[in-house]
């Protein structure tokens, strides 16, 4: 695992955060202490911090298990970028990629009983925002903080 500030010409001033991983399953349990970093760094809440390991964790899982179909020659890269007020997080993989439109609602009767099926919703109702990109194979999520939380 390998985490590093990362900086583009146009933000040289906030600091972004990369994090690249091979798409083994076991990798999954690193995004923790890449989001504890971030957390620390932010001063965020506890209530913010929860829900931004759990909304890229299911996003590296789903990139991971499903993108990469858990190939270790295959990268997941997760590129954290601020902005003001909020963290934009990519999670992109290797795969042949995916149309969410074609992801059945887990809230639908039919669904609710199944055990899995849940991270891109969970994803969709703790971000403020969920893009895809790529053919399904980037996924760009926008995570709202509070103010006092963006270091100057």
């Amino acid at each position: 695992m390998r985490i590093e500030p990362y900086y583009t010409s146009a933000e040289m001033c906030h600091p972004n955060y990369k994090l690249s991983l091979q798409s083994k399953p076991e990798n999954i349990l690193l995004i923790e202490s890449f989001v504890d970093k971030l957390c620390t760094q932010h001063a965020m809440t506890d209530e913010q911090h929860f829900n931004l390991l759990l909304v890229l964790t299911e996003a590296v899982n789903n990139a991971i298990i499903h993108g990469n179909q858990s190939d270790p020659n295959k990268m997941v890269h997760v590129l954290v970028m601020e902005q003001q007020n909020s963290f934009v997080l990519y999670v992109e993989d290797e795969g042949k990629g995916f149309n969410p439109q074609c992801v059945p609602d887990p809230t639908s009767p039919q669904y609710k009983e199944l055990p899995n099926g849940r991270g891109l919703y969970l994803i969709r109702q703790l971000a403020e925002e969920v893009h895809y990109h790529n053919n399904g194979k980037q996924v760009e999520i926008h995570f709202e903080l509070n103010p006092q939380n963006l270091s100057a």
